[in-house]
């Protein structure tokens, strides 16, 4: 399985399975309901971390997938362009660039806003490790479920915002790079051999 299978399996858990939390090894299912019948072009991403590699490719999987990709997403304080381009081998799409928590006292408003025109909103993480803990405290304050791929930030602070907040799901991944996913893998395996 490659990273971009891995994303766009995790984004169909998250559309599927509402309100589970899913933190390291901490795993709280709370009022599970599934949505089962929902087709791809309902669902709606928003890619934060554009225009980096990873956010790219997970923006262009969605893309690939029939998802649609919100036009706006949250960047970080260097990054000097203000769009991007996002093609997909059957669509494309541009995404406004706007500074992040932390960075940006309006970026809360923006995602009301977001979150007000697509309810049922998944965020997808791929910032930088010093947004990490602003980005999540900015998601769970509006009930956005999302996929952290961010590696950094205090674990127990990320877990204490998440269970002190309001309900939302959220998978948080230690690391999603590529080479580090599969160095895990052979790692396990073979742990498991020898």
């Amino acid at each position: 399985i490659n990273i971009n299978e891995f994303m766009i399996f995790t984004i169909v858990i998250l559309s599927i399975f509402h309100n589970i939390y899913t933190f390291s090894n901490i795993n709280i299912n709370r009022n599970i309901y599934t949505s089962l019948y929902m087709k791809n072009d309902e669902i709606h991403v928003m890619i934060n971390g554009l225009p980096g590699p990873m956010a790219l490719a997970t923006a262009v999987s969605c893309l690939d997938r029939g998802y649609n990709v919100i036009p706006i997403g949250f960047t970080g304080p260097d990054t000097k362009v203000t769009t991007c381009d996002v093609i997909g081998e059957k669509s494309r799409a541009t995404v406004l660039l706007v500074k992040g928590p932390g960075i940006n006292d309006k970026a809360d408003d923006i995602l009301k806003k977001v979150k007000l025109e697509y309810p049922d909103i998944i965020l997808i993480d791929y910032t930088h490790p010093s947004a990490v803990l602003n980005n999540i405290k900015c998601y769970v304050s509006n009930e956005c479920d999302f996929v952290m791929g961010t590696t950094g930030g205090d674990p127990n602070e990320i877990a204490k915002v998440i269970s002190e907040g309001p309900l939302v799901t959220a998978v948080i991944a230690p690391n999603m790079g590529k080479q580090i996913v599969a160095m895990q893998a052979a790692l396990l395996e073979m742990s498991k051999r020898f």
